[in-house]
């Protein structure tokens, strides 16, 4: 069965917690140490899943939810989302029937998801490109868009539909971002096209935008990524919460990545390329200022909710030392600098 990362669970359901998104009591998307102190929430009205098998060279309309209400998390570690009424019935249109028929729909939609909650990720380690479609009237909408596989069987392209008032460029830019630094922290041995990718886009390099006006979407593919559901065992280590063994195999693989020949230090995105935002900056970095158009308020305490606000001290918050290049936080076991991508010798 193909895995489309979009799925209707229980509520309270954390069984699975790499593969699956856990919630709550509540249905609030539980955190995980490696989503940061400073996730993004946007709310999302649409959402369409697109499948290409592997006897198939397009993209076939695998599942939508319309005209809702999707709440959407990106983290230092995935793109998260939740909504709680996927199912609302009430289908009819005209007159005094049709309306005592939406009553009986709707009341039915409720029982029929009530203790449920439609919730998915992709996560970074999977994510294979990411691009967005900005509006292009008035009556346009702004998207958000994901590509990923899963194992041998399905490609999936993930479609989230915001108002014209949210600004996908900017949300595609963090995606971007925040996937360069936790790619180029992740335990398991970067290639030299990695080496080269990555800095650059932690640098402040935008995704282009697309050349070609019948282009429907501006693009950018990583050079690797994980099909669902792998990658875990190679997840950035954080002392107190990554297993003993998995430490072991990270600090290995630093030591095989220090004593091998590093390619010259990447540099600064070139002065062409327009600045990027700050609020695409990772947590990790510096908090991005709230705005009205791409961040909650963070009030309140429920875990997982948007907001939520953390003020413990917790260990992924730790910092090992300091980047002599940049000056930027490092965290423990870091092989890689996040603020200028030069890798880090560690004693």
């Amino acid at each position: 069965m193909s895995f489309s990362c979009v799925y209707i669970r229980q509520i309270g359901e954390k069984d699975e917690p790499f593969a699956m998104v856990g919630t709550d009591e509540y249905g609030n998307i539980l955190n995980e140490p490696w989503d940061g102190s400073s996730p993004v929430w946007v709310t999302a009205h649409s959402l369409t899943v697109y499948e290409k098998t592997a006897n198939s060279n397009r993209y076939v309309e695998n599942g939508k939810i319309l005209n809702n209400k999707i709440e959407v998390m990106l983290s230092d570690s995935r793109v998260a989302f939740r909504c709680e009424k996927y199912d609302k019935g009430g289908n009819w249109y005209g007159g005094l029937t049709a309306l005592a028929l939406n009553g009986i729909e709707r009341a039915a939609a409720a029982h029929r998801r009530a203790g449920k909650i439609l919730v998915g990720m992709v996560r970074y380690e999977w994510l294979e490109m990411v691009g967005y479609d900005f509006k292009h009237s008035f009556l346009s909408d702004e998207r958000l868009v994901l590509w990923y596989q899963f194992k041998k069987e399905a490609a999936y392209k993930l479609v989230l539909t915001f108002k014209k008032s949210e600004d996908a460029k900017a949300l595609a830019n963090i995606v971007a971002q925040r996937t360069a630094v936790y790619r180029m922290n992740m335990a398991d041995e970067k290639s030299e096209k990695e080496l080269a990718f990555f800095p650059r886009f932690i640098n402040g390099e935008q995704i282009p935008p697309s050349a070609d006006p019948d282009k429907q979407y501006s693009t950018l593919k990583f050079p690797t990524y994980y099909k669902v559901p792998y990658g875990a065992k190679f997840r950035p280590v954080i002392p107190g919460v990554t297993p003993p063994e998995q430490i072991a195999q990270a600090q290995q693989a630093q030591t095989q990545q220090s004593a091998a020949p590093q390619p010259e230090q990447i540099p600064q995105a070139p002065q062409s390329v327009p600045a990027q935002p700050e609020s695409v900056q990772p947590s990790y970095m510096a908090p991005p200022p709230q705005s009205a158009d791409i961040a909650r308020q963070n009030e309140g305490t429920q875990t997982g909710s948007p907001a939520a606000a953390e003020t413990q001290s917790r260990p992924e918050d730790a910092v090992a030392g300091y980047c002599p290049n940049c000056g930027n936080p490092i965290k423990p076991f870091f092989r890689f600098c996040s603020g200028c991508g030069k890798p880090v010798e560690w004693d």
